[in-house]
């Protein structure tokens, strides 16, 4: 059924200018999540691992998360990324040169326009996704947290559902080592579903780890201890916010915000499932009180609620949905640290799949989960599972919305030819 959002692939720009991310007859989007890679073909895994999540309203530039790691041995070759006035950032990780930069623009007929300040050594693959349908309010803003205790967030309004994105800093740019955290929360049935990944700067080992939990938005993994900190949970909502309060108090870091609120007949879900080790078409999510028209799915290597996988970390960061020609659309964006230590190449990939939502690898650069849409049934989400393996039952953290399942309170029934109603 086509629906009013849009994943729209783009080469981003090699030179200064604008580049335009529509959809036919989308009108225009409520939203932006915007993905960027380091990666210059389409569904060719890349080298070096680049990844960036931006987010806009539409009321500035925008704001990003994300990082860097290149491929050789040298214990300066990685970076994070933490940005407030730009969408989407490729920055060398190992001269830390701006490249590739963008902001938003504009609004254009049924889409956006970004704009290139920074001349483009390369045309990198993105990917927009445009939400509109079913969204009543969507607000984003860079935030720098406090160090203890509660940090206040003003949206505006009552949020249904937080996004955050957070790379462990306040500091931009940071070349101590790499790190992405993505969490989601619904607040009416207060569920999280947050993975994360960190990769040290140095040459000890372990030095990379990726993680899975359902307690906190976001926060800062520890790959000597694996365990969280730098951690937040949200409470005490508002007709205006928010408050996100810090659990266990490291350093002060920066965190990029979404608040959604639905519009009415519509409702979201935050939840998790595990992926099957078998191939073939999974009913994933059911039983849902309305019919998803777009979801987000974040996934790592680990199968166990609040748990950290420590010999290497791999992530992937998707999403589905139909477009207005009803053909199905979808993207999976991430990449794989090996736990070498920096003793050999070969320790990294990224990718940015336009062919699957769900995409991993282990450390031997051999896909372990593939996962493509294949449906949004009445309550629920089928994917296509291409590639399992038996020790891969992941854990996928998901966030879906669309519009409540609507039952007429009519019942039909026929006597002879006469057709009358009854209603419930």
């Amino acid at each position: 059924m086509a629906t009013s959002h849009g994943i729209v692939h783009k080469a981003s720009r090699s030179t200064i200018g604008t580049l335009d991310y529509t959809q036919t007859g989308l009108g225009t989007p409520k939203g932006l999540i915007f993905l960027g890679s380091q990666n210059v073909s389409v569904n060719v895994d890349f080298a070096d691992l680049g990844h960036t999540v931006g987010v806009s309203d539409f009321s500035g530039n925008g704001q990003m998360m994300g990082g860097n790691y290149e491929d050789d041995v040298s214990v300066t070759d990685c970076k994070k990324l933490n940005d407030s006035n730009n969408i989407y950032g490729a920055d060398d990780a190992g001269t830390y040169a701006p490249d590739n930069e963008a902001n938003f623009d504009s609004l254009v007929t049924d889409g956006i326009r970004l704009n290139w300040p920074t001349l483009a050594s390369t045309a990198r693959r993105t990917s927009a996704l445009l939400l509109k349908e079913g969204i009543d309010q969507f607000h984003t803003q860079h935030k720098v947290m406090n160090a203890t205790g509660v940090t206040t967030i003003t949206v505006g309004f009552t949020p249904d559902v937080i996004l955050a994105y957070g790379v462990g800093t306040s500091i931009e740019p940071d070349s101590n080592g790499y790190q992405m955290v993505m969490g989601m929360y619904h607040r009416a049935d207060d569920v999280y579903a947050s993975i994360g990944t960190r990769a040290d700067n140095g040459e000890t080992d372990p030095d990379s780890a990726d993680s899975f939990v359902n307690d906190y938005i976001v926060g800062t993994v520890n790959v000597s201890t694996h365990n969280w900190f730098n951690e937040f949970t949200l409470g005490n909502f508002t007709s205006t916010g928010f408050d996100a309060t810090k659990v266990s108090s490291v350093a002060v870091v920066d965190v990029v915000w979404v608040a959604i609120k639905f519009a009415n007949g519509y409702s979201g879900k935050v939840g998790n499932f595990s992926a099957p080790v078998t191939n073939g078409v999974a009913s994933v999510i059911s039983e849902l009180p309305f019919t998803p028209q777009f979801g987000i799915l974040a996934a790592t290597g680990v199968n166990t609620l609040d748990d950290t996988r420590t010999d290497g970390c791999t992530f992937s960061y998707g999403a589905c949905c139909f477009d207005n020609a009803d053909a199905k659309v979808q993207v999976s964006q991430g990449g794989y640290i090996d736990d070498f230590g920096f003793t050999a190449n070969s320790e990294c990939q990224g990718f940015h799949r336009e062919d699957s939502c769900i995409y991993l690898k282990n450390s031997a650069a051999i896909i372990r989960v593939k996962a493509l849409f294949d449906a949004f049934p009445s309550g629920g989400l089928d994917l296509d599972f291409t590639v399992t393996h038996a020790n891969w039952d992941v854990t996928v953290g998901y966030f879906v919305f669309g519009p409540d399942n609507v039952t007429s309170p009519f019942l039909p029934y026929f006597t002879g030819s006469q057709k009358s109603y009854l209603r419930r």
